[in-house]
């Protein structure tokens, strides 16, 4: 038990070590930090255009990728991509176009 807890706090220390801090403004995209009260997450698209379906974050947090469509059924679709580079969210980016609904697989190679 006791090499257990020792263990445990190993484990803390050594990940506050090596935690690397985002920038203030590299937060949540550039947008105002959550509270307690409700308010839509605004995730940038084309004119006529709107986010739809889900989100798909890679493994390490440095990759977002949403939809965008204009009605349903779609005439119009692509998927748009977020990427943390140099310490900041660069995009958003079209990655693929006519198709909605993003998923990575669980090593994040597709």
């Amino acid at each position: 038990m006791r090499r257990f807890f020792i263990s445990l706090i190993f484990l803390f220390l050594v990940s506050g070590i090596f935690a690397q801090p985002i920038p203030e403004d590299s937060l949540y995209l550039g947008q105002t930090r959550p509270t307690n009260t409700v308010t839509i997450f605004q995730l940038p698209t084309t004119t006529g255009l709107r986010p739809v379906e889900r989100i798909a974050i890679s493994s390490d947090g440095k990759e977002i990728y949403y939809s965008e469509l204009n009605r349903w059924p779609a005439t119009n679709c692509r998927i748009k991509c977020f990427r943390y580079v140099n310490n900041a969210w660069q995009g958003p980016a079209v990655v693929f176009e006519g198709f909605v609904a993003p998923a990575l697989s669980p090593n994040d190679s597709i």
